[in-house]
């Protein structure tokens, strides 16, 4: 079993989120499966917190992830700037941000970064403790019935893309590559989506493990993954600038 041989560190851990077999099928399945990047090049940003924790910058190409960044020195505006600069770069149309805590100074940084560009990128704040969670998930599942709150959401969109790619590559099912999702093989972030686990409320609507809770399981802020999941919010915006 996998968590006998130190190779699945989650594997022993109930109710994770996001299996470690879905993650690990995900690693480059654009090549296993065949299929070419396309669509919006789009980015999530997400600032570090304080300590050791780093600012992590991930970038993608329609269902393709091709770029991943992290980095500890730099103020919030350096931050924000270096993210911009380094998105212009790659043709990135989209850059989401988590808009609270440390991430509310990244508008202030971009907005003075852009203010001279002719063509800038659209920056989009992203509050993900929102619990305005209009629309529906499925045919008969409102947003605000199954999650607690956006963060839930969009932990659970990763979910279901890691979902559907494992089982295109697994042969058992043929879902349309919009919905799939490839990752390039990097260590942090493979291990890092299977870190939180899946809670649910009182009124059993789903959350994700916060990060108190992790830091007593002894894991540190996965930043790669919270940049992932902003990476991959494509919904609209509203007039306010916020998700």
């Amino acid at each position: 079993m996998a968590q006998e041989i130190d190779i699945d560190y989650n594997a022993s851990v109930e109710d994770i989120c996001i299996p470690s077999k879905w993650v690990e099928a995900c690693v480059d399945s654009h090549v296993r499966l065949g299929f070419e990047p396309s669509g919006m090049k789009r980015a999530g940003l997400d600032v570090a917190d304080e300590g050791e924790d780093e600012n992590s910058l991930i970038m993608a190409h329609g269902s393709v992830v091709f770029s991943i960044q992290s980095w500890k020195e730099g103020t919030t505006t350096q931050t924000a700037r270096k993210a911009y600069s380094e998105c212009e770069d790659q043709g990135v149309q989209l850059i989401n941000y988590d808009s609270i805590g440390v991430g509310a100074g990244v508008k202030g940084g971009l907005n003075d970064h852009i203010s001279s560009k002719s063509n800038p990128i659209e920056i989009a704040g992203v509050n993900v403790g929102s619990t305005e969670l209009p629309g529906f998930w499925c045919d008969e599942k409102r947003n605000k019935d199954m999650f607690m709150n956006l963060k839930a959401k969009l932990w659970w969109n990763i979910r279901e893309r890691c979902k559907k790619t494992y089982e295109n590559v697994t042969g058992k099912e043929d879902h349309p590559t919009d919905e799939l999702i490839s990752i390039p093989n990097n260590s942090k972030l493979i291990q890092q989506l299977s870190q939180p686990k899946r809670m649910y409320s009182e009124t059993g609507k789903i959350q994700i493990e916060p990060k108190k809770s992790l830091k007593k399981r002894g894991i540190k802020s996965h930043n790669e993954a919270d940049a992932l999941v902003l990476c991959f919010h494509n919904e609209t915006i509203n007039e306010s600038g916020v998700w």
